[in-house]
């Protein structure tokens, strides 16, 4: 879908519980209903706290829940980004909202909870809210004439998800809703914090038990020098990108020459180490783009 850096859930342990959570809850909810039957586990879940829960995690088939992990797997850019407390915020507070709307679309139809049910694509369409506002386009084309751009890739692969399973389209849409009012600077929710306290706890308990091992240095000189040799290939095959990047080169060498570089910032390097990448690397990279977060993050 899009490049998040390193494979593996290396600082990303929201994302390993939403994914190790996801297989629990769907493979004990088999089991349920393969010794007792769907009626008898709906029954067991009722309608209270136990079955929300199991909701945000639950997938109705096998080919939902790979396209819900996959999605999944590959935000964890943004928890690399934002960091883990502040990605947690996000999912606490979308699925908040998007409660809050489902309950009161359910009030308002008089459906007593038939209609609409929490699902795990209201935070992933959430997310794509994030991706759409967030994440830079790095390449464009054309088809038919139609200008498209690489991130094109993935709103197709949202377009299928809600073609292909319709009974997530409420609380897909819902999800939209939510991510936009819980990225929107007119309510101020993304300047909301975790509190100390909550922060310095989760981390002594659950940190530890969740962080996985980082990615071996080899492993991102190998990640490193293959993205070198596919930009090399790319310019070998199009002239047109090649005469791109030496424009570009020549554009960035005359602003250097008018306006004095900016140093690379602690705040943007330590974004690029929480994505795995070494520190030399990112301020290398932030060094020659005059700091600029999205065009490094590209580029690396």
């Amino acid at each position: 879908m899009y490049s998040s850096g390193p494979s593996g859930l290396f600082n990303a342990p929201v994302t390993k519980v939403l994914l190790f959570g996801s297989f629990a809850v769907n493979l004990s909810v088999s089991y349920m209903i393969k010794k007792g039957g769907a009626d008898k586990v709906a029954q067991s879940l009722g309608n209270g706290i136990q079955s929300f829960i199991c909701n945000q995690f639950l997938y109705n088939n096998l080919p939902e829940m790979l396209f819900g992990v996959m999605f999944i797997y590959s935000f964890r850019l943004f928890e690399r980004v934002m960091g883990s407390s502040k990605y947690a915020l996000f999912y606490f507070t979308t699925t908040g909202i998007s409660s809050l709307i489902q309950l009161a679309i359910n009030v308002l139809t008089n459906s007593n909870g038939k209609l609409l049910k929490s699902s795990p694509f209201s935070f992933i369409f959430s997310c794509l809210v994030l991706y759409y506002k967030d994440v830079p386009s790095t390449m464009w084309f054309k088809l038919f004439k139609i200008p498209l751009s690489d991130k094109m890739i993935t709103y197709g692969l949202a377009a299928q998800t809600l073609l292909g399973f319709p009974s997530n389209i409420n609380s897909s849409l819902i999800g939209v809703a939510s991510g936009v009012i819980a990225s929107s600077r007119v309510l101020g929710l993304p300047n909301i914090s975790l509190p100390r306290g909550v922060n310095s706890l989760f981390s002594k308990l659950f940190l530890p038990l969740l962080q996985s091992a980082p990615p071996t240095t080899s492993y991102r000189s190998t990640l490193e020098r293959n993205q070198r040799q596919r930009q090399a290939a790319m310019g070998a095959d199009n002239p047109l990108y090649a005469f791109q990047q030496q424009l570009q080169q020549l554009q960035q060498q005359q602003q250097q020459q008018i306006i004095p570089p900016t140093p690379p910032s602690e705040e943007n390097i330590q974004i690029l180490e929480n994505m795995g990448f070494p520190r030399s690397r990112a301020i290398e990279v932030l060094t020659r783009t005059n700091n600029n977060i999205n065009e490094a993050a590209s580029i690396i």
